[in-house]
């Protein structure tokens, strides 16, 4: 997967409000603007179970 960016800022439109509800994970945080994303060079490694293992804990 490629992005057309190395680092993105995110600023809110409203000067007066300094923070934000960001949710990661499922965790809910309030962070200060602006927010302040970048691109990983590292490739993130998953771990993914073998197709038996997967096939049995379907729902």
């Amino acid at each position: 997967m490629s992005f057309a960016f190395e680092r993105i800022v995110v600023t809110h439109p409203s000067k007066k409000r300094k923070l934000v509800k960001v949710a990661t994970d499922g965790e809910v945080a309030r962070l200060q603007m602006p927010l302040e994303f970048r691109v990983s060079h590292k490739p993130l490694l998953l771990l993914k179970p073998e197709p038996a293992v997967a096939e049995a804990n379907r729902s």
